[in-house]
């Protein structure tokens, strides 16, 4: 696309008709002057509605510039919409030109109140139903790099908070948003359950420290899922002193 091209026709450059009609389509009135069609709408919609009708627009000023001289019910048609979509296509893949014909056939509706457009329907279920999909496996996120990332806060925060030789809360709610991920990737639990985690700390016959997680309000079924956290979270500072309030109660 080239630098500075634009491909939505601003509102004071569209045909008089096509304002005068869409603020009459948003217009408020009461039981005796009546509201218009789209007057209901939310903002965000109608924000997505006039945008995706300044796109058409768009196309017509610079590709049919001829039809802009005809009513808005007059331009729209099978061919005109083939050559919309060839150059939509220019821009973005099948998938929003397909979102895109469906904002624009809702655009039209409030203008083009009694045209009959569900033929222009049916071409936008065919484009969605013929897009390309890209796989969704390659966003996965493996136990081990969730493992790793928490690693990687906890340390953070350590590093972080031995220069000031003092914890901000900063630095503990890092190092508790990277346990609570080590954790959660090495066993998956329940949020309550999560919440309701508390760490027990005793020392060994040899004097070793020995740091064990236990849920009392579920220790049935979570006891022997948690016997072995010990070895693997290790106790610091932040766990036993100054973290925040974990995460909200369920």
């Amino acid at each position: 696309m080239p630098r500075g091209y634009r491909i939505h026709l601003p509102f004071d450059s569209w045909p008089a008709e096509d304002q005068m009609r869409w603020q009459a389509a948003f217009k408020s009135g009461d039981r005796f002057d009546g509201s218009g069609p789209g007057s209901h709408l939310a903002e965000s919609t109608r924000r997505n509605r006039r945008d995706s009708y300044a796109r058409f627009l768009g196309f017509l000023s610079a590709d049919r510039a001829d039809l802009l001289h005809r009513p808005p019910d007059a331009r729209i048609d099978r061919l005109i919409v083939a050559d919309y979509v060839a150059w939509r296509r220019r821009f973005c893949g099948d998938v929003m030109v397909a979102a895109d014909l469906h904002e624009l056939r809702s655009a039209l509706r409030l203008i083009c109140p009694d045209v009959d457009l569900s033929w222009l329907l049916t071409i936008a279920k065919r484009i969605a139903a013929t897009a390309p999909r890209v796989s969704r496996k390659y966003h996965l996120v493996t136990s081990e790099r969730l493992y790793a990332l928490g690693i990687e806060l906890m340390d953070h925060a350590i590093v972080a908070a031995e220069a000031p030789a003092q914890v901000s809360q900063a630095h503990a709610l890092e190092y508790r948003d990277g346990l609570a991920i080590s954790l959660l990737a090495l066993i998956p639990l329940r949020r309550r359950t999560l919440v309701a985690l508390r760490r027990q700390t005793s020392r060994q016959n040899r004097g070793s420290l020995v740091t064990r997680y236990s849920c009392p309000r579920y220790q049935n079924t979570t006891a022997a899922r948690l016997s072995d956290l010990g070895g693997v979270m290790h106790p610091h500072r932040f766990v036993s002193g100054t973290v925040p309030t974990p995460y909200p109660r369920c």
